[in-house]
């Protein structure tokens, strides 16, 4: 193979590793904070694990990564409770900041699969 074709076929290789580390980075990062959260449902691993959380993803895959809820209001609404809290406005006092996971859509019936979510300062 002659230098340049071999620096040809270097480029996509190099991407791919690149994109393969990084990818392989994220994984630890995510599983870290899983980790983390499980023992110590500390906010900072909460909020990584909210940043990565995929609409579509099972509630099999959200519990793998934050465990059994701590709290089902209703249901299809669960809430991962975290040790930070804030400021609310609306209740005038500081609250505690948790994850609340929806699985169902707006005005629709109840799956077993993400919709959507929000963290923030939940006032119970």
């Amino acid at each position: 193979m002659n230098p340049v074709s071999s620096r040809i076929f270097n480029i996509p290789l190099t991407i791919a590793l690149v994109l393969l580390t990084g990818s392989c980075a994220l994984v630890g990062e995510i599983d870290d904070a899983a980790r983390s959260y499980r023992s110590n449902h500390d906010y900072a691993s909460l909020k990584t694990i909210a940043d990565h959380l995929v609409k579509g993803m099972s509630k099999q895959e959200v519990e793998k990564l934050l465990g059994l809820p701590e709290e089902g209001p209703s249901s299809g609404i669960f809430i991962y409770w975290s040790d930070r809290d804030e400021y609310m406005e609306e209740v005038n006092r500081k609250v505690n900041v948790a994850l609340v996971v929806y699985y169902f859509p707006l005005m629709g019936e109840v799956t077993s699969t993400l919709d959507r979510w929000h963290l923030g300062p939940i006032s119970e």
